[in-house]
């Protein structure tokens, strides 16, 4: 029998998570990462996770974040408002689909304003599957075909249709980019079935594959544009050209990038017509023009902000669960780390509840598996290796180091990182190793790590969609110890991982897939090349002046939902 999912028929998704035991999931940490440590809204309870106690502030946005994803009412003094200034810390590199820069979590905002998938996540729940682009979709009975049915009257920014070409094209051309295939891999190609119908060919059954083609970087273009630009040299990148309720107007290099809406757009009219991304790189200042009204919404808040931030009645702060989680990651290329009893003295010396109130401000769920809480595979039950200082200092005797241990960490320089990357530098030095912290520009700290030039590291991994093959399969699988980038940045190299990843992948059944991840957690705990800490939240401000924004994991903030008016 064939499986079909249509609009809001992704509750085989939903349902699935449901009987795990996992619900939906989020990212930051009052933070905004970017996907490619990988990127991604939903509902989140504390129940699933490990609640803190913290401090006061910080339980308090604890308990508004584990609230859910509730959507801002206007309170009508923006009434009559054409126009919404949104603040954004990036400017971004380009806004092409799939472009380095479109795997930003900063981006994301930006790039789903003028792109848009075949099909998209619920703004308020990403276990929820909405049609965007597609009136639904079917998988063949051997999972390994999924044929959509594509919308028809969908036009482009340049008033011509989309057609059954242009989304072949585009997956096809989605498939190949540098930036989507290590979440590509098991699709082979796009096929055109007839002016309404696509298939997607898979090179085995993937269950979560709808969910990937949400991601931006698997948008909807058109093929004529493209070639276009490439025939005459435009940047098709910084002149961004799709099928979304928004169209681009300007780009003003460190200031801002303006929007207009799509008259012809296939959603309908839009409350608000005008947009406006402005780039304020410091997140106190930022926090600050949203507080005096030169802003509307802002994305990128740092907790320090977040109890003034809550008590202004002017500002809505929209929180939900993180989709990611932040770690330590141990190379195992170096000598005293390639030793699994030091990798687990280390793992000893950690007291990540500590960390949570040290360096999150108390804003935070502790995490003790390599999975982001909420998302499919999450071990709610898994118990990690406790703190145990003496056993700690024990076992570095056994390993030589009974005088003590020298270590570099690196961590970028956000207060979300540095901050509690210094509480574990700390808890090192009380087993004897002497933790020498470098705190370092985002771009310089990227570059070590795809280098693997770091012994340790204080870092971030997100799902880009709900399912822990999103992450394990990055952070674990050998085909990626050996290169450069973000992928496997411990040098894991275990038959037995990549056996569990590749069967977790490649079954149907979620109930085996999930005790696979189970497994995999208790090989990544005994070997302790990542130890995981925290995971935190994921927050948009918004001026009280706007109505439809909720919380979102994925960054996936909507301009079209919105509106000034009161209800």
């Amino acid at each position: 029998m064939k499986k079909r999912l249509a609009f809001g028929l992704s509750v085989f998704i939903s349902t699935v998570l449901l009987f795990s035991g996992c619900s939906s999931s989020t990212q930051e940490t009052t933070s905004n990462e970017s996907a490619t440590e990988t990127t991604e809204s939903t509902e989140s309870t504390q129940e699933e996770t490990k609640e803190v106690e913290g401090t006061a502030a910080g339980q308090a946005h604890m308990e508004a974040a584990a609230a859910g994803a509730e959507v801002t009412v206007a309170n009508g003094k923006g009434a009559g408002r054409d126009s919404l200034n949104f603040i954004v810390l990036t400017e971004p590199l380009t806004l092409e689909p799939g472009g380095l820069s479109s795997t930003d979590s900063n981006v994301r905002p930006i790039i789903v304003q003028v792109y848009e998938t075949l099909v998209r996540e619920s703004p308020t729940d990403r276990t929820v599957l909405q049609p965007l682009l597609c009136e639904g979709w079917e998988f063949n009975d051997e999972g390994t075909q999924v044929t959509f049915e594509i919308k028809q009257g969908v036009k482009f920014h340049d008033g011509t249709e989309m057609t059954a070409d242009d989304v072949a094209y585009s997956l096809n051309r989605s498939i190949n980019l540098p930036t989507n295939v290590d979440i590509s891999d098991m699709m082979e190609n796009a096929e055109v079935v007839d002016d309404t119908h696509v298939v997607l060919n898979l090179s085995y059954p993937y269950s979560p594959v709808v969910n990937i083609l949400t991601n931006p970087g698997f948008s909807i273009v058109s093929q004529a544009y493209i070639e276009q630009c490439e025939a005459d040299g435009t940047n098709f990148g910084r002149n961004p050209m799709g099928t979304g309720a928004y169209r681009f107007v300007s780009w003003t290099n460190g200031a801002n990038i303006k929007f207009e809406s799509f008259d012809e757009w296939h959603g309908g009219e839009v409350a608000i017509p005008n947009l406006t991304y402005t780039f304020i790189a410091d997140t106190t200042t930022a926090a600050i023009a949203l507080e005096n009204g030169d802003g509307d919404l802002f994305y990128g808040v740092d907790s320090a902000d977040l109890p003034r931030l809550r008590a202004n009645p002017d500002v809505n702060v929209m929180s939900v669960q993180s989709s990611g989680f932040y770690f330590v990651a141990l190379n195992t290329r170096v000598e005293a780390l390639s030793d699994i009893r030091v990798r687990q003295a280390i793992a000893k010396a950690i007291n990540r509840q500590e960390v949570i109130d040290g360096g999150q401000d108390g804003v935070g769920w502790t995490v003790e598996c390599p999975i982001t809480p909420g998302i499919f595979g999450y071990q709610e039950e898994f118990e990690a290796t406790p703190q145990d200082i003496e056993g700690a200092k024990q076992l570095l005797a056994d390993a030589g180091y009974a005088d003590g241990l020298t270590l570099t960490m690196i961590t970028p320089e956000a207060s979300y990182y540095s901050r509690p990357a210094q509480v574990v530098q700390e808890q090192l030095r009380q087993i004897g190793i002497d933790c020498q912290l470098t705190i370092m520009e985002r771009g310089a700290f990227d570059t070590d790590v795809s280098n693997r030039e770091f012994e340790l590291c204080y870092t971030w991994y997100g799902a880009s969609y709900p399912d822990a093959d999103n992450i394990v399969y990055k952070m674990f699988h050998s085909d990626f110890a050996d290169g450069t980038g973000t992928t496997n940045i411990a040098g894991v190299k275990s038959e037995e991982a990549d056996r569990i990843i590749e069967d977790a992948r490649r079954s149907i059944d979620q109930d085996v897939r999930y005790e696979l991840y189970g497994e995999l957690s208790a090989i990544n705990d005994e070997n302790a090349w990542y130890i995981p800490i925290l995971c935190s939240t994921n927050t948009i401000c918004a001026s009280a002046e706007v109505g439809g924004v909720a919380g979102n994991a994925g960054s996936y903030y909507y301009v079209a939902d919105y509106t000034f008016e009161a209800e």
